[in-house]
């Protein structure tokens, strides 16, 4: 009798267990597919799929050789065309114009749910605790989240890359390189992402695939480039990157030269990483340590932290770029990290995610969640590759 008991006790904890990530996908994809966004608080862009929309117009002006980098836009809103100009281009040889938006925007929304899916649903048949499920159950629904898939932003397919690497990562670096360097030719806010490929033991070609895929799409886009590199982008309408908190307390500084100002946020970040890295160095080298294995979770970890740093960092604004937060988290929860630290870094990231539209504007408590979660990764991080260095360094010698 105790026995039976006990197994429905047992069953009853499983099937609760996958209620939340079950109900956190299942949001996302009624939001998607019925438009429904309301419990996200973010506004909304008419027509759908606004960020896609700059795409695929400019794909059909392409078709039509009605279009050149330099001359007027197409996108229906009136921005400047602001991708590498491969995108665009890529659209229109695949006969991706705006009368297809509709149709791409799900299927890149479905791919996005999918790749959270995957490690959500590892988590949920793991040995995570019930509650850590949960929590990471509200990651993946979240605001950022949300916004990605409603205004079909390409960073979405970034993470879906980003997710097949990590997979793949674990066999053969070489075709993850070649993977994560395409898109940082794409997109290069991802370019930090190349620390995860650096030599061991006199093996360099992982290294050497990753730079040749990124050399060879800067190639293709390098007048679209350095287009961009002069652009002077609009005081930000949403809330991430290292110039928001500069932004609150000195506002002015957003007047001086772009690049003096991306400069500062990333000398502050690294800073300010080096002094928590000094701090909590018992905790960072714990975590690094429990990431150390060939894992999945410490793949996904190692990436997507790397890629959401570089985010921060590159003087991106917009809050879709917190879904590599979300995917590092996920990351960290399927490795055997487990402290006070890590435990911080989720509840910290919860904060991030969710302050960016729940909590009022004026209050930046998100926002400084949001920096520390990037000065708790970077210190990991920093830990993690400084010691595979010393490691390949005492194999050269030894």
């Amino acid at each position: 009798m105790t026995s039976i008991v006990s197994d429905l006790t047992g069953r009853r904890v499983r099937f609760f267990r996958w209620v939340p990530p079950i109900a956190a996908l299942s949001l996302l994809l009624f939001s998607l597919i019925f438009e429904q966004w309301k419990w996200a608080r973010f506004p909304r862009m008419s027509p759908r799929f606004g960020d896609l929309q700059i795409i695929t117009a400019t794909a059909a002006c392409i078709q039509s050789g009605d279009w050149s980098i330099t001359g007027p836009t197409c996108d229906p809103f009136g921005r400047p065309y602001n991708y590498p100009v491969i995108w665009a281009q890529a659209f229109s040889a695949l006969g991706l114009n705006d009368s297809r938006v509709i149709v791409v925007g799900h299927i890149m929304g479905l791919l996005l749910i999918a790749a959270l899916a995957a490690p959500l649903v590892l988590l949920a048949r793991g040995r995570c605790s019930s509650s850590r499920v949960a929590g990471l159950s509200l990651c993946v629904a979240s605001p950022p989240i949300a916004l990605g898939l409603e205004r079909g932003n390409t960073d979405g397919l970034i993470l879906v890359v980003l997710v097949v690497s990590g997979v793949v990562y674990l066999r053969n670096r070489q075709v993850s390189a070649a993977l994560m360097g395409t898109v940082t030719g794409l997109k290069f806010f991802p370019v930090l992402v190349v620390a995860a490929f650096q030599p061991t033991r006199r093996k360099y070609s992982s290294l050497a695939v990753f730079v040749f895929f990124m050399i060879a799409m800067l190639t293709l886009s390098a007048e679209s480039f350095v287009r961009l590199a002069e652009m002077q982008d609009p005081t930000a309408e949403f809330r991430f990157g290292s110039l928001l908190l500069p932004f609150y307390i000195v506002p002015v500084v957003l007047n001086f030269p772009r690049v003096w100002v991306l400069s500062g946020g990333v000398a502050v970040t690294l800073i300010t990483s080096l002094l928590v890295w000094g701090v909590t160095r018992t905790q960072v080298r714990s975590m690094t340590h429990a990431l150390g294995s060939d894992s999945l979770g410490s793949s996904l970890f190692t990436l997507g932290g790397l890629v959401f740093v570089g985010s921060f960092v590159s003087g991106s604004r917009g809050d879709y770029s917190q879904m590599f937060l979300v995917i590092t988290l996920l990351g960290l929860a399927l490795s055997p990290a487990n402290s006070w630290l890590v435990k911080s870094l989720f509840a910290m990231g919860l904060l991030s995610l969710w302050g960016a539209f729940w909590i009022h504007p004026e209050l930046v408590l998100g926002d400084i969640a949001t920096a520390l979660c990037v000065c708790i990764i970077t210190a990991v991080l920093l830990h993690g590759r400084l010691d595979e260095l010393r490691r390949g360094f005492r194999a050269r010698t030894g």
